[in-house]
């Protein structure tokens, strides 16, 4: 990316997802979490081992994403998927692969209002509720529409949210569609070692 695309994430709140160090999910960890997630008491719960709270204050200590006072809109609207196909340049009616929104986020593109819509899809689909598939949800739509409220949305809200609603469903094939990396540093971070020198300060997942 370049500075000014940088600058433009950073000013929407979410400059530590660039710097973000958890970029590839354990599997057998994955699923050890999500089993041992109550999404009634919202909790890691190990039993006698003890619980962990999953609330949106550790999603922001965990994730630095902004908790504004607003919720994040993720469900079908045809407005706004109309007016992220027009700045696609999609014609056809078809939703984008998550690859050709992230080669839309290269250096060659301008740091403008359509970069950081872009930019905040890639991260919906990829990071905060990930498809399965090959295809962007155009759910995802209407919280990029209006950028200049991003910042202003609870995002670590939203992220619970998918939590949960992964949770409930976790015996469909799906079940890996949550915030994941949030979830697995939320739990090592707990771990007490002496094996392990790790920074005390800023976003866990930056570290």
């Amino acid at each position: 990316m370049t500075h000014e695309q940088r600058t433009l994430i950073s000013e929407a709140e979410f400059s530590a997802i660039l710097h973000m160090k958890c970029s590839k999910l354990i599997p057998e960890l994955c699923r050890f979490l999500i089993e041992h997630f109550d999404p009634v008491a919202c909790v890691l719960d190990f039993g006698e081992r003890g619980k962990i709270p999953v609330d949106v204050q550790s999603v922001v200590s965990v994730m630095a994403v902004p908790m504004g006072s607003f919720p994040v809109l993720y469900k079908q609207n045809i407005d706004a998927t109309s007016s992220v196909l027009e700045m696609m340049g999609i014609n056809n009616g078809k939703q984008p692969t998550l690859t050709a929104v992230e080669k839309q986020l290269g250096r060659g593109y301008p740091a403008d209002a359509a970069y950081l819509s872009k930019f905040i899809i890639y991260l919906i689909s990829s990071v905060f509720a990930p498809t399965t598939g090959i295809y962007v949800s155009p759910k995802c739509y209407p919280a990029v529409i209006n950028t200049e409220a991003i910042p202003r949305l609870n995002w670590a809200r939203f992220i619970i949210d998918i939590l949960i609603q992964t949770a409930n469903a976790k015996g469909n094939k799906n079940w890996f569609k949550a915030c994941m990396p949030y979830l697995m540093v939320l739990y090592v971070d707990s771990l007490q070692t002496d094996a392990v020198d790790v920074p005390v300060g800023g976003p866990r997942i930056c570290v």
